[in-house]
């Protein structure tokens, strides 16, 4: 009880408002990054399973090297 005035206070005090707010995005641009790569890695495989089932297999290792090849396909399965 004794110390419980100075230590809220303190508290009070020493909250960095700007220092959370630079936390709390970072916290979620690395969410959404995350996220984001799983997405991405479910369209990929999603796009292989459709190419393959097609036997379209050497467009699979085309997409896979060539990124605006890639996006064409993705709208092509619209993925």
């Amino acid at each position: 009880m004794k110390y419980r005035t100075e230590a809220k206070s303190m508290s009070i005090y020493e909250y960095d408002e700007e220092r959370h707010m630079r936390q709390t995005r970072e916290e979620g641009r690395k969410e959404g990054e995350e996220e984001g790569r799983r997405e991405g890695i479910e369209c990929m495989e999603q796009l292989i399973l459709l190419l393959s089932q097609q036997n379209r297999l050497g467009e699979a290792v085309r997409a896979a090297e060539d990124s605006k090849f890639r996006e064409q396909l993705f709208k092509e399965f619209n993925l």
